[in-house]
């Protein structure tokens, strides 16, 4: 009897010890400050947050930039502030942001860490990409047209995006971050509209300070893990007109160039 009953006490103190340890709540972000260079000429500037990593401690995730106006959902995804001016962006995203886990769940945690945007230059950390050729809204001829744009440096990464009209496959590849130019490798067949952009973008930007996350309801699960990681992107951007050569003059400058070559043999 003695024995059933230390066995039933030991059953209860563990089931006790399971249900007052919470699993680990490990969460990596990413901030991300974008400058976009418009094909106008104009500027506007995004940021918004990503999760990088997390434990699988909760079943929600919401983070909430100091206004409410950047936020992150992990079920429905974020959404970015934007404004025409950087200043704004420093203003509205510096501060305490906040971690809610479990929102919906009855059982919320939530945390603050702080944000400091105040060191950034954008000559320096976010530098504007120029299209430099074709103009905006220019429309060109050749079907592998050479696209132009000045390079900043100091960017570890790059990318190309590519978009044409119905029909068109859509180009989104990985570039070379020190590049000045791009030539499509498949010929832009279809007359219409093309939209072309270029973007650099470096991780771990130094002049965006954080704080630690900060439980701010008392629960007793504090975060095992939290980790903060800030991207700059620039990004160029440009539309132009394609006007390829009709079918006919594209047969005719064949049929020309079989007449030299016979020629010539």
């Amino acid at each position: 009897m003695k024995t059933r009953i230390a066995v039933f006490c030991a059953s209860v103190a563990v089931l006790f010890l399971s249900a007052s340890i919470l699993p680990a709540s490990q969460i990596g972000l990413d901030l991300q400050v974008t400058r976009y260079n418009n094909s106008n000429g104009s500027q506007y500037y995004y940021c918004y947050t990503d999760v990088r990593s997390e434990s699988q401690g909760f079943s929600t995730l919401d983070v909430y930039s100091p206004d409410g106006s950047t936020y992150f959902h992990e079920q429905s995804g974020g959404s970015a502030f934007g404004s025409s001016n950087f200043e704004t962006i420093r203003s509205v995203d510096s501060g305490n942001w906040s971690i809610v886990l479990d929102a919906s769940l009855g059982s919320q945690r939530s945390y603050t860490f702080n944000v400091d945007l105040s060191a950034i230059n954008l000559a320096v950390n976010l530098p504007a990409i120029n299209i430099t050729s074709p103009a905006d809204g220019a429309t060109v001829v050749p079907l592998y047209p050479t696209i132009t744009f000045t390079n900043p440096g100091n960017f570890t990464k790059a990318d190309i995006n590519l978009g044409g009209p119905s029909g068109f496959p859509y180009v989104g590849i990985l570039y070379d971050p020190t590049a000045t130019s791009y030539t499509p490798t498949a010929p832009l067949f279809i007359d219409g509209t093309y939209n072309f952009n270029y973007q650099l973008y470096t991780d771990n930007a130094p002049e965006v300070v954080f704080g630690p996350a900060v439980l701010v309801d008392g629960s007793p699960d504090p975060l095992d893990t939290f980790t903060f990681q800030a991207t700059y992107g620039t990004l160029g951007l440009r539309t132009f007109t394609e006007a390829a050569p009709e079918p006919a003059t594209l047969t005719l400058l064949s049929l020309g160039a079989c007449f030299l070559f016979r020629r010539r043999s």
